[in-house]
Formats: structure tokens, C-alpha cells, sequence
């Protein structure tokens, strides 16, 4: 069995395109893959709670095959419902949905103190660094311009940075690529 396994995960066709990001995160795989990128402690209720929406009863699938998945997990409801889920956990402060990991405290652990490499280590982090040079270079100004689209000394320390970090974490977990796994 160990041959078989190295041999299955070590094949080009396991990480191909065409295999790679193909198809759509259950609800379970995106709450939970967040929560753990955000590095807070996620509460069970709400987490419960969002999956549901999202369409993914835990503990109980629709019959014993499981879930369908794939495209039945996005719709007009859920979809609105898995972007709020990433504003939730961006943006949370209290102890309504999750005790908020350090934003701060990540970034500088991974020496992400310019707008760039901000970017960037949130973009490895929630979309395994394959992000579109388009969006890349969007977000990026994104967090260097201020609200009147005027450049903002970028500084950690500096109040609204964190606020506007946030903000950034939110579009990327609403963009399409996100929602793959």
C-alpha cells in the first residue's frame, strides 16, 4: 500500500492543472480552512451554524453516499453566505464568531511589512500564492492608497492599517479562486 500511495501522490497528473484546484471547497473544507489560516478559535455554534447555510448539515449527509458537492455547494444563497463567512472572520473583534488571531503578530512573524509582500503572504496563505497579476497588483493598491486614492505610508504600527488589512483578507476570500480547492 505504501508503494501505491507514493506513487499516486508523487504523479505529475496529481498536481496538474487539470487536477489542481478543480474542483469547489465543501462548506466544511472552506470554514475550516480559513479559521485555521486566521489563526483564531473558531466557536462550534457558529461554525455549525454557517455550515448549514452554506448547505452541509454536519453529521448529516442527505443519504449515505454524502454530499453531491461541487456545484451544489454554490447557488445565489451560499455563495453570499461563504463571502460572509470571510468577512466574518476577518473582521471579527469580540467573541461573536471566533477569538480573532493576530493579524499583526502573523505579519510580522513572516517579515510581511510592506503592501507587497503583505499581498503576498496572504495570498500564499489563503490561495497557495497563485494569484492573478491583475489582482495581485489591485490589492496592493488597495492597502497603499488611502480612501481618497492618495498613497498611504504603509506601517504596522500605523492605526487603520490593521482595519484595511482586513478589509483586503475579505476580497480575497470572495474571489472565485478562493472558492476552489
Amino acid at each position: 500500500m505504501k508503494t501505491v500511495m507514493r506513487r499516486l501522490l508523487s504523479s505529475r497528473v496529481f498536481y496538474s492543472d487539470y487536477a489542481y484546484r478543480s474542483r469547489i471547497k465543501s462548506p466544511v473544507e472552506l470554514s475550516l480552512g480559513l479559521a485555521t489560516v486566521m489563526g483564531g478559535k473558531i466557536k462550534t455554534d457558529f461554525l455549525r451554524e454557517q455550515t448549514n447555510k452554506m448547505g452541509q448539515q454536519l453529521l448529516y449527509p442527505p443519504n449515505v453516499k454524502g454530499w453531491d458537492g461541487n456545484e451544489t455547494w454554490i447557488n445565489a444563497n451560499t455563495l453570499i453566505v461563504r463571502m460572509n463567512y470571510g468577512w466574518h472572520l476577518a473582521q471579527t473583534r469580540g467573541q461573536d464568531y471566533a477569538r480573532r488571531g493576530s493579524i499583526e503578530a502573523m505579519m510580522k512573524l513572516a517579515g510581511a511589512n510592506t503592501p507587497d509582500t503583505v499581498v503576498d503572504f496572504f495570498a500564499e496563505a489563503l490561495l497557495d500564492g497563485k494569484i492573478k497579476p491583475e489582482v495581485r497588483t489591485k490589492l496592493i493598491d488597495y492597502i497603499s492608497k488611502d480612501e481618497n486614492d492618495k498613497a498611504r505610508k504603509f506601517d504596522l504600527k500605523q492605526q487603520g492599517v490593521n482595519r484595511i488589512v482586513r478589509s483586503m483578507i475579505r476580497i480575497v476570500t470572495a474571489l472565485p479562486e478562493f472558492q476552489l480547492a
